[in-house]
């Protein structure tokens, strides 16, 4: 007999799991995703045949072997041949979009790929304005720390805010802040209150709770900033017009990746992608790196702000007071060489990272960003004033402010080191090509870097122009991380779209909560990752939910207009409609296979498709193994 399974709201999920298994139980490894603190709500009423839902975790399960072992011999047996025109679109709007949208794929045919290529490659010249419009609620994306700070208050202003009372007005909070004393109010300490209104914006969950302090009407949680940065992210993944460059701003914050999970940190993490991420994305790589080594988000994260040379005038008088100083935090040089740079094989020893640590004391930021405006701050009597060897190259302590120009003498160094060239080309070439990218693009790429100094830009460009990118082994042979499934999922289907805190928790449990990655590697780019059987359920049931009209704040347009149409019909137009081109003929036999199995349940008396069939077969569509690649 089979079993049944349940249907299970999840986090405001709909899930499909095996009769018995504890949501719980089913994360995935590394952290990424449930926690036992989540709470499910099991409807037992609700139950469907185990063979479906069987069926499609097997037939999904097959994509992880495709994704991993089968792949490289699979591409060693395939002798090389041309994709056709139409192919080459849909690769190329796989690659450098987060999808085709619905007349995507011809358009490009008509506009002709080079032209399509230069247009992404050049953002600044492409019009955006319908995106700005979206992104215009969500007003904590537009703020830096300092203009967050009253909105989203200390616990102790809190605290103090529930001592006067919540109906004070803008004038009497202001009056009382002065009468604490100017001293206190310029550093920060005691911020002028103002009405702390909650924030206008569609992602903001209504009778939000503060854990310690108990519900305060009008006072904002910090989750409103999260949440409103991960829709922004979403949004112009789904609707800007500049896809290449949303794609590579999401690349360099994985590579600077920044932790969002810390009160302070979450204040500086918007302004660290409108300011030090977005503008850079495709200039320079040394004006890139810069600008991450002084971002106070960055100096935060990785406790560069607490770096402090023992030799320094404030570890000797530290010392001399018997006081025991902060000392040298290597936590930044490490990341900075091996994460950054030069790559964990690019020749550097832990004496290096020892120096590079004494470089960067005195790097750290002004003020604190939970109380107001924070900035990068040099400050000379926490630098270590000996001369430093990195690499082999001796770099001469320089003392006072002048200091802070050591550091740049080091950026300067790994930026322009071969093995840096040789770090990101491969990078790059993963995220664009292959998991495991061939030698022969690493190395143009890696040559262009150091003859273009530097820039991103030219590299993509040698990736997009180059032959490994269009060989018939690179097409649809990436898995999707979940917020291009999503993203693609959404521009496939065409479908109105606006980011809601459901929506924000199933990328939750497909793995990649946005902005909450907390080792310093940030996400991973590789189908290993995401591939598995922890998070292929979560893949289908995104799949079914949003074709079944049930993802809050996702309305379809159009997609089930196919009446008169049979089930073969079905699928085949909307494989056409989602993938660009027909399914495989092994993906049609295994989903023909089980539509004709359950077509007594999905078909009314005169044989023709009802919604609920159509939505089904746009679900078994979505969760393909052609769709769930790119």
């Amino acid at each position: 007999m089979v079993a049944a399974t349940e249907l299970v709201i999840y986090n405001n999920s709909v899930l499909i799991l095996p009769g018995g298994h504890d949501p719980h139980q089913m994360g995935v490894k590394g952290g990424m995703g449930l926690t036992r603190h989540s709470k499910g709500v099991s409807m037992r009423g609700l139950r469907t045949p185990a063979l479906i839902v069987g069926a499609m975790v097997v037939f999904l399960l097959a994509l992880a072997v495709i994704d991993t072992a089968s792949a490289v011999a699979e591409r060693s047996r395939i002798s090389p041949t041309s994709l056709t025109d139409q192919q080459k679109a849909i690769h190329l709007l796989n690659r450098i979009t987060y999808g085709p949208r619905p007349g995507n794929v011809k358009r490009v045919q008509v506009m002709g790929l080079d032209a399509f290529l230069r247009q992404q490659l050049h953002p600044e010249g492409i019009d955006d304005p319908a995106v700005e419009e979206r992104l215009k609620p969500l007003e904590t994306i537009w703020m830096n720390s300092g203009e967050l700070a009253p909105y989203f208050p200390r616990g102790s202003v809190l605290r103090e805010l529930r001592k006067q009372g919540l109906g004070s007005t803008q004038e009497e909070m202001k009056n009382r802040a002065d009468t604490r004393g100017d001293r206190k109010a310029k550093k920060g300490r005691n911020p002028i209150f103002r009405p702390l209104n909650r924030l206008p914006g569609p992602v903001v969950p209504e009778g939000r709770k503060f854990r310690k302090l108990g519900p305060i009407k009008g006072v904002n949680g910090l989750g409103v900033i999260s949440q409103q940065l991960q829709a922004a992210k979403l949004i112009r993944a789904v609707y800007s017009e500049r896809q290449l460059q949303e794609i590579m701003v999401d690349f360099w914050m994985n590579h600077f990746n920044v932790y969002m999970g810390t009160g302070q940190d979450r204040m500086m993490v918007s302004t660290y992608e409108r300011e030090t991420i977005r503008p850079h994305c495709m200039g320079k790589f040394r004006n890139l790196l810069g600008e991450t080594a002084r971002a106070p988000v960055m100096l935060s994260y990785l406790d560069n702000k607490l770096s402090i040379s023992p030799r320094s005038v404030a570890g000797l008088k530290a010392s001399q007071k018997g006081k025991k100083a902060r000392g040298l935090n290597e936590n930044y040089a490490r990341e900075l060489m091996e994460l950054h740079t030069l790559g964990v094989d690019g020749g550097y020893t832990q004496q290096d990272v020892i120096e590079v640590a004494k470089v960067f004391t005195g790097w750290t930021h002004s003020g604190n960003a939970r109380a107001g405006p924070v900035a990068f701050e040099f400050r000379a009597n926490s630098h270590d004033p000996g001369d430093k060897t990195v690499l082999g190259t001796t770099i001469h302590g320089i003392p006072g402010k002048q200091g802070v120009r050591e550091g740049e003498q080091v950026l300067d160094m790994l930026a322009k080191h071969p093995s840096t060239a040789k770090f990101l080309a491969m990078k790059l070439a993963r995220r664009f090509v292959a998991d495991d990218p061939p030698r022969s693009l690493v190395r143009k790429v890696a040559q262009t870097y150091l003859k273009r100094d530097g820039d991103i830009r030219e590299m993509l460009s040698t990736i997009f122009h180059s032959k490994e990118f269009w060989s018939p082994q690179a097409y649809r042979a990436k898995a999707k991380k979940p917020l291009e499934l999503i993203a693609s999922s959404v521009r496939a289907v065409g479908a109105e779209f606006t980011p809601s805190p459901a929506l924000l928790r199933t990328m939750q449990l497909m793995g990649e909560p946005l902005y909450h990655c907390g080792p310093p590697t940030g996400y991973p780019d590789v189908g290993a990752a995401w591939i598995n059987s922890g998070t292929l359920l979560y893949r289908w049931n995104f799949a079914v939910a949003l074709t079944g009209g049930r993802v809050p704040g996702v309305r379809l347009r159009g997609l089930f207009d196919l009446a008169g149409q049979g089930t073969q019909e079905i699928l085949d137009t909307l494989s056409d409609r989602f993938l660009g081109e027909k399914l495989s003929d092994n993906t049609r036999t295994k989903l023909h296979a089980m539509l004709e199995h359950h077509r007594a349940e999905m078909t009314d008396r005169r044989g023709k498709a009802e919604r609920s069939e159509v939505q089904y077969i746009a679900g078994l569509v979505l969760g393909s193994p052609e769709f769930q690649r790119r």
